[in-house]
């Protein structure tokens, strides 16, 4: 398990309600993910990637 692979698990067991837990670079590419098992994604692939840019867009104008 990588450093990456247990950020977002304990992120994860610290708040059952989190669904997703994703790591993006500064570009926005995402470095790691994960879904909380048993749960199915409410966003499909391209719309997880259009957010994370919105958010880091968000965040560079702040």
């Amino acid at each position: 398990m990588d450093l990456h692979d247990c950020i977002c698990d304990r992120i994860q067991k610290v708040d059952r309600s989190v669904r997703y837990v994703g790591l993006a670079n500064k570009m926005g590419t995402r470095i790691e993910d994960h879904y909380r098992k048993g749960l199915d994604p409410l966003l499909k692939e391209n719309e997880l990637d259009l957010c994370i840019r919105i958010c880091l867009t968000n965040e560079s104008e702040m």
